[in-house]
């Protein structure tokens, strides 16, 4: 291949291409456009590699496994293949060390076995066969070969199950370099036992092996009696073989589930107890795990949160290097680029290790560009904050350092913005909390709560978040007049009890008695207005649906309750038909209606909501969202029927677009539970990891304070302020005003 000339390489190249079939070319043709437009195709990337392979067209496969690689983290068959491809062309030098160097990207992307050893053979066969033919110039060292071990065994020396495959591969090269010595080197022999010593303080599957070769090699190269080598090799191996039993149930149920996820959280749980939370079989084991779950975005972010806080804590144990390091928090962002927290780690990593802020500015713009990001406003405004947090921090702290990281804040804002926004407004309150209390500019401040306030005007925990900043700065009268605005409007809150609340400590630590009353006063009023449109709502629908689906997909945005008519009976038919709603749900005017005919329980079932997207948790539902757009209802079905009988499915449509997020209601909770463990992380195709979880509202909300009724079903109400005298007989005559199938559960206290 390295005789031929250049002109007669383009010649066969052209030759071979004109052998192709229009057919075949025209198939390449359509996948290549469909990348132009869309590089995150994971399945186009693959059928087109297999498409230039079957066609022979050597120079383009090579392209589009390199376009591939650029995009996508490649598999261990992928790795494999590629390099079995150009290793069986490679006959000079360069082309060697081409393959040398994609050997050292394959290992970096996953762990895998099956990789080092192929690494390991090619080098010691090459290195053989110079020897062989007696060059002793060749590209591929005897040191060089021992490198490509040492970096073997440093990644695959903790994995218990299978380091032995390329740990026994190391010891065979070095004994058999070592026996082809006249002379043998006493150094080497040293160096040789001191291997095994180290190993025999490993926990490893092979350890009776391993100590039948320890015995082997002193007996026959240290001139040791094999008593005395015995005891040596129990010695060692004491602490290794206690280990070993500990773990050895773990790596049995491992084999037995197939390497489930489960299995693997058990297995991390008890690596991670302080007693045990050895570094290297830490980071082996979450290695492990994500050679086999690469798509779940929790693994990811334990084994970063892990490896922040052992250098937090400056263990001696890491075996690593800081590239190393840093290469997980890459790592983790090229396989799971919609999870902001990924981004954030990937940053501070860099920030650790005290990094340019050009490698900082350079995650950024990786972030910014990724469209399974921009598809998730919410992840991306956490990118956005880590990078602002970042830059107060390394900024200087005068007027030119607060005009640079305003600059910065403003383009997060835009950035965010253009992807849909963020419901909480994260990188405003991280801004309106430097202006007020860094910058020393609370009228910028106050400024900037407006604009939130005009996209939070339903949420209590905006408005008390909005008038403690006043509080802070000892504004008391401006943060008087905001609870006073934020009472004016209470029925349209989603939980103006905790507004009336706040208000009332407010004024019982800063208030008069004059302005306590007025709290007083105004707060009664307000919560008579909101039990009245509670009260109307619930007689007119106590048994529809209030459809919240968003609160899913902004789960730490309370659910916002009902507030007055705007608009006709007519344009309210139209929003729901498309999915469209305003931030606050409208209550249709009364109107009497006919009985319906009874009907047959499969005609109810029809007829029935598709959905119960009430606030709260729901059990037997599962949120789902991160697959592709393109997938049926059909396809989603069949997988979540895989765990159990499926009611309902439903994909909400948005003005005529289907929404990134659906619901998938069982029979019963086990079924739902089952389902999340069971999908969350599958491939979906494009290498999109599902995301499933128990579909749950105030998921999110919890940590910031208690939610209205948290611990309620959604098939409960609760009732309080009733006197201790009244019965259930009375409560359930109450209750039957509303709805007969409601059944009363009174907890009296003294």
């Amino acid at each position: 291949m390295d005789n031929l000339s250049d002109s007669e390489g383009e010649d066969n190249h052209m030759e071979g291409i004109e052998n192709v079939s229009q057919e075949l070319l025209a198939k390449i043709g359509v996948l290549k456009v469909s990348l132009q437009t869309n590089p995150s195709q994971y399945e186009v990337h693959i059928q087109l590699i297999a498409l230039f392979k079957s066609a022979g067209m050597f120079e383009e496969l090579r392209a589009a496994r390199e376009a591939m690689s650029t995009v996508f983290p490649l598999s261990e068959e992928l790795w494999l293949q590629w390099i079995n491809d150009e290793s069986n062309m490679a006959a000079s030098e360069d082309e060697k060390e081409h393959v040398l160097n994609l050997y050292e990207r394959a290992t970096t992307d996953y762990l895998s076995i099956a990789i080092w050893k192929s690494y390991t053979e090619y080098a010691v066969q090459e290195y053989f066969e110079a020897a062989e033919h007696g060059d002793e110039e060749a590209f591929l060292t005897k040191d060089k070969v021992t490198a490509i071990f040492q970096k073997a065994n440093k990644f695959t020396g903790h994995h218990i199950a299978q380091s032995h495959v390329v740990w026994n591969a190391w010891a065979e090269f070095e004994t058999q370099i070592l026996d082809a010595q006249e002379p043998r080197s006493e150094d080497d022999i040293k160096r040789i036992k001191s291997m095994y010593e180290k190993r025999l303080t490993v926990a490893h599957a092979e350890m009776d092996n391993t100590v039948s070769s320890y015995i082997s090699f002193v007996t026959g190269h240290c001139g040791e009696d094999f008593e005395k080598a015995m005891a040596e090799s129990s010695a060692l191996a004491v602490h290794a073989r206690k280990m070993l039993s500990e773990r050895e149930s773990l790596e049995l149920e491992l084999t037995s589930t197939g390497n489930s996820m489960e299995t693997f959280l058990k297995y991390l749980e008890f690596e991670l107890k302080p007693q045990r939370k050895q570094f290297p079989y830490v980071r082996t084991l979450y290695e492990r795990a994500l050679a086999v779950h690469c798509l779940v975005p929790t693994l990811w972010t334990d084994y970063n949160t892990a490896v922040l806080v052992m250098l937090q804590h400056k263990k001696k144990d890491i075996d690593l290097s800081p590239p190393e390091i840093l290469s997980i928090g890459a790592r983790a962002t090229r396989n799971c680029p919609w999870i902001g927290d990924l981004w954030e780690h990937h940053m501070l990593l860099l920030e650790t290790y005290t990094k340019p802020e050009e490698q900082v500015n350079d995650v950024l713009a990786k972030a910014l560009v990724d469209p399974n990001l921009a598809a998730n406003p919410q992840e991306l405004s956490k990118v956005a904050l880590a990078y602002c947090a970042y830059k107060y921090r390394k900024s200087e702290k005068n007027e030119d350092g607060y005009n640079l990281i305003r600059q910065a804040l403003e383009h997060a804002v835009a950035v965010v913005d253009a992807a849909g926004g963020d419901p909480i407004c994260k990188v405003q309150r991280y801004w309106i909390e430097l202006e007020a209390f860094k910058f020393g500019n609370p009228t910028k401040a106050r400024s900037l709560w407006n604009d939130v306030i005009v996209k939070q005007k339903t949420v209590t925990d905006a408005w008390i978040a909005m008038a403690e900043v006043d509080k802070r700065l000892n504004n008391i009268k401006e943060a008087r007049h905001i609870y006073k605005r934020a009472c004016d409007q209470a029925k349209h809150l989603d939980w103006p009890e905790k507004l009336f609340e706040s208000w009332l400590t407010f004024e019982r630590e800063n208030g008069g008695d004059a302005e306590y009353r007025d709290a007083i006063i105004r707060t009664r009023d307000s919560m008579k207005a909101v039990e009245a449109l509670r009260a109307q709502y619930g007689q007119t629908y106590a048994t529809e649906v209030v459809p919240i689906a968003a609160a899913e997909m902004a789960p730490e945005v309370p659910a916002v309750v009902p507030a007055h008519p705007k608009a006709s009976e007519t344009n309210n038919k139209r929003k729901s038909s498309t999915g469209e709603s305003d931030q606050t749900f409208k209550v249709p005017r009364h109107e009497k209606k006919a009985v319906p005919e009874e009907k047959t329980a499969s005609e109810s079932q029809q007829s029935a909501p598709k959905f119960d997207y009430s606030k709260g948790r729901h059990e037997e539902s599962c949120f789902f969202t991160n697959f592709r757009p393109n997938t049926t209802d059909k396809e989603l079905e069949e997988m979540f029927s895989e765990y159990g009988k499926v009611l309902r499915l439903n994909v909400p449509v948005r003005m005529g677009k289907r929404q990134g997020f659906g619901y998938c209601q069982y029979g019963t909770a086990e079924e739902a539970q089952a389902a999340v463990k069971g999908l969350t992380g599958r491939d979906v195709g494009d290498r999109r990891g599902l995301v499933v979880h128990i579909s749950d509202t105030n998921r999110a909300s919890r940590h910031k304070g208690d939610p209205p009724l948290p611990n309620e079903s959604r098939h409960e109400l609760r009732l309080a302020g009733i006197s201790n005298d009244i019965q259930e007989a009375d409560i359930m005559k109450l209750m039957k005003l509303v709805n007969t199938a409601l059944r009363p559960k009174c907890l009296f206290t003294e």
